[in-house]
Parts: C-alpha cells; sequence; structure tokens
C-alpha cells in the first residue's frame, strides 16, 4: 500500500488511480491532461479516483487527515503551479473541494468539528509528518 492509499484508509475512503485522458473537441483525438480528482461509485461502494497523466510531473502530497471527520487535505504541486484540495465525507456523500488560493493558509486547515476553531498550520504540518510514508517539505519528514 503506497502512502497515498494509507492516508485514503486512515479516513476510511477507497482511491484508485488512473490514466486521465480527454477526447479533443475539435479533432477528436485522445488530449492528455495532467491531474483530476473525482468520486466514482462501483459495485463496492463510492471511491476516489486519482487520474494523472502517463507522462505528469505533478506531486501529491497529503498535509493533513483527519479520520474522526473523514477528511483529507491534499497538495498537488508542480514546477510552477500549487493546488489544495479538501477530499472527505459530509453527512451523505464524499467530495472533492478545490480550495481557492486566495484562502489563508490558516483557514484552509479543517474546521475541528466538535472541538470548533481551526488547526494552526504548523499543527497540520507536524500531523502530516508524523503518517508513515508522507513526505512533507520543510519538516525533515
Amino acid at each position: 500500500m503506497n502512502p497515498l492509499e494509507r492516508a485514503f484508509a486512515r479516513m476510511g475512503a477507497r482511491v484508485e488511480f488512473g490514466q486521465l485522458m480527454r477526447r479533443d473537441r475539435l479533432s477528436g483525438r485522445m488530449v492528455s491532461e495532467d491531474l483530476a480528482l473525482d468520486v466514482r461509485q462501483d459495485r463496492h461502494g463510492e471511491y476516489f479516483l486519482i487520474s494523472r497523466a502517463q507522462a505528469s510531473t505533478t506531486e501529491l502530497v497529503v498535509l493533513d487527515v483527519q479520520p474522526r471527520d473523514r477528511h483529507l487535505l491534499l497538495l498537488s504541486r508542480s514546477a510552477a503551479e500549487k493546488h489544495r484540495f479538501l477530499l472527505g465525507h459530509d453527512e451523505r456523500d464524499w467530495f472533492v473541494a478545490d480550495i481557492p488560493e486566495s484562502t489563508p493558509r490558516t483557514l484552509a486547515c479543517f474546521a475541528g468539528g466538535e472541538r470548533g476553531g481551526y488547526f494552526a498550520p504548523n499543527d497540520t504540518t507536524r500531523r502530516a509528518a508524523a503518517l508513515p510514508g508522507i513526505r512533507v517539505p520543510g519538516t525533515g519528514a
């Protein structure tokens, strides 16, 4: 089990990986994109699908996992771009949400559920660094 699979398992979710291709509307040819996150369903229930282009250089880093709240904070970064995503389960369904770049980092961290409030970025980084096999830049982990 790779580090991403372990992180998803901690929040009680399944994850699968695939190659991302889309059909160009004008030419009809298959065109590769870099990254797509989606929630799909099969005979075993819902799961997350992470699709990447075969030549993708985008790195995926799990910043935090909150098993009790069933949330995961994921960072995707390539040479010039960084994107944060909140993946988790609400009252009924699994979801994927993009966190806008204009959101302050402290507010991008998870709400504490019953505990209330937000986690400080240092707490989030510390928790992510404690996950086995997860590399967090700037922590030496």
